[in-house]
């Protein structure tokens, strides 16, 4: 039982509780074992990775300028 979870460790690169979660939820049929590993194998090349956008260091504390006078920014229109 060690050394399957450490050949699902290394398969999937996750931790000990991880690969103990696949084992516990295949319980004991192999072809299920399978499927997930392969399922999680598959997630892992298809899944986004989420990225953190940061401002600039040059702009972290300055705020964003917005113009008060909203009557200017409405543009004329002569409808007539």
């Amino acid at each position: 039982m060690v050394t399957q979870i450490k050949q699902i460790q290394e398969i999937l690169k996750c931790t000990k509780q991880y690969a103990q979660k696949v084992i516990d939820y295949a319980g004991g049929d192999e072809d299920k074992l399978n499927y997930q590993i392969e399922r999680q194998l598959y997630k892992q090349a298809n899944n986004q990775a989420i990225l953190e956008v940061k401002p600039h260091k040059a702009n972290r504390d300055s705020k964003l300028k917005q113009n008060k006078n909203y009557v200017q920014n409405i543009q004329n229109h002569n409808f007539v």
